[in-house]
């Protein structure tokens, strides 16, 4: 899948990535140290980042800079 990941213009192959981890709802995998967690269904409008509030807060946060 990987492979045939498709990077659009003015997109990095890591972000191409994140995409594709969003829509595959890779966060709520499970991992040898953590068990599956269900994750929340998102308003199809939202973008593929958006988990929470919670989660676009801190995210934006720490783009900007700002360690609390």
């Amino acid at each position: 899948m990987l492979r045939r990941l498709v990077v659009r213009e003015n997109q990095t192959p890591e972000s191409a990535r994140k995409v594709l981890d969003g829509q595959l709802g890779v966060s709520g995998w499970a991992v040898p140290a953590r068990e599956a967690r269900s994750v929340p269904k998102r308003d199809p409008r939202a973008p593929w980042w958006w988990e929470s509030a919670e989660d676009a807060s801190e995210s934006f946060l720490k783009s900007m800079g700002v360690n609390l």
